[in-house]
């Protein structure tokens, strides 16, 4: 390779790592599946957001007003929506990227699970939050997967179902035939050549960007640390298969990197909670015991299998007022936010994947950890850092050379001694 092509790969991984990462996985949801298993659905229109005013970690509170009760019962026109990340008081902040995110004034289409506190969370996280876009002359429902993982259900069947574009009009009248016990085809979806599609965005972030502005990076490995992973015995995860593709992964990051990041055993622990606040462990929980998730992963259905938070020190408050001096890394002329931890909650239900193939799991592990890094998505079906798991996931060892270019580009080449 030549030094002009070297170069520009090298500007292409940056771009890549600068951008936000994908960290939550999972497999489709049937749409029959989604209204049969929501507790209830609503089309109504995002009010407010606020930070939820709950100790513990830090979330965000979405305030809809119904317009239509597609399912369910629901006290008031006004309800909570509750979703895990944000900005705490004290500037500490909890970035898991791939869960919904509303901007005021937005229609959105909701399924939802209700929660012990009168709150309200989202079925399954994004597959059950979708957002009314309007898309030449059309009202088409959208949910925001770029950041997050889809992985097929059987790996035999290669990539994951690419998402169709739906009629908003048309997909609630289907549900409110369903839910009427009026079985009837899907016929909402559009033909994308019909439609533009430019105006098919994601939704804003759920870090407002004058909070947060940088990527994320970790310093251990500047300082020829390494970055220790405990592992929570007191979920099922499939009778140890989950943990043994947990270490598979983990071990292969530090491979590739050839010690330009060290992934560590951080030893067993019992009755840990992650994503329960900054403690200085770095975490991978099976079971989901906080009801991290609103639905439980199905082989039968699909569902949310894992979702990878981390946590940082913005230096700003939750209405973006500056706190403190926040903790930031230079590194190849670039500031980072310094990543002081990360947790890996895998769903309950998630083992029945696990236990049936290990290379599957592995792979599902290295992405989470690639993301835990600061990676964002690359291309390429073979890269694990793909924004889909395909049926390559036999051709996790070694490591695709764009995966190895990233974490270099973002760490360096070798251990500094």
């Amino acid at each position: 390779m030549n030094q002009t092509a070297k170069i520009t790969l090298r500007a292409l991984v940056l771009a890549l790592v600068a951008t936000a990462a994908g960290a939550t996985s999972y497999v489709m949801v049937p749409d029959e599946a989604l209204v049969d298993e929501a507790a209830a659905i609503v089309q109504a229109t995002v009010e407010a957001v606020e930070p939820a005013p709950i100790a513990g970690p830090p979330s965000t509170d979405y305030f809809v007003q119904i317009e239509r009760l597609l399912k369910g019962h629901l006290t008031g026109s006004t309800i909570v929506v509750r979703v895990p990340g944000g900005i705490g008081p004290d500037g500490v902040g909890l970035r898991i990227w791939g869960v919904p995110e509303f901007r005021v004034g937005e229609r959105v289409l909701l399924f939802l699970a209700p929660r012990a506190d009168g709150t309200y969370g989202v079925l399954h996280l994004m597959l059950g939050a979708f957002s009314e876009i309007e898309a030449g002359g059309s009202r088409v429902a959208v949910r925001a997967l770029s950041e997050a993982l889809g992985v097929p259900l059987a790996p035999e069947a290669g990539r994951a179902t690419p998402e169709p574009l739906r009629d908003f009009a048309g997909f609630v009248n289907w549900i409110t035939d369903r839910t009427g016990s009026v079985s009837r085809p899907i016929d909402y979806y559009i033909d994308p050549a019909m439609v533009d599609v430019r105006p098919l965005r994601a939704n804003g972030r759920l870090l407002d960007d004058r909070c947060t502005q940088l990527s994320f990076r970790w310093s251990e490995f500047d300082r020829d640390e390494a970055v220790k992973w405990a592992f929570d015995a007191t979920g099922f995860d499939g009778k140890g298969a989950g943990r043994a593709a947990f270490v598979r992964a983990r071990r292969l990051w530090t491979r590739a990197s050839e010690g330009a990041v060290t992934l560590a055993n951080g030893g067993v622990v019992r009755g840990r909670m992650a994503l329960s606040g900054h403690d200085d462990t770095n975490l991978i929980v099976f079971g989901d015991p906080k009801d991290d998730v609103a639905g439980r992963f199905s082989c039968a259905s699909g569902g949310v299998l894992a979702l990878t938070g981390v946590w940082f020190e913005s230096g700003r408050g939750q209405s973006c007022e500056r706190v403190g001096a926040g903790r930031k890394v230079g590194h190849d002329g670039r500031q980072y936010l310094e990543i002081v931890g990360a947790d890996i909650v895998v769903n309950d239900g998630a083992a029945c994947l696990l236990s049936r193939d290990l290379l599957v799991g592995a792979r599902l592990f290295a992405h989470e950890l690639g993301h835990s890094l600061g990676l964002s998505h690359v291309a390429g079906k073979a890269s694990v850092m793909s924004g889909e798991l395909s049926s390559a996931a036999d051709a996790i060892e070694p490591l695709e050379a764009s995966d190895v270019e990233a974490v270099r580009a973002l760490y360096g080449t070798a251990p500094r001694r």
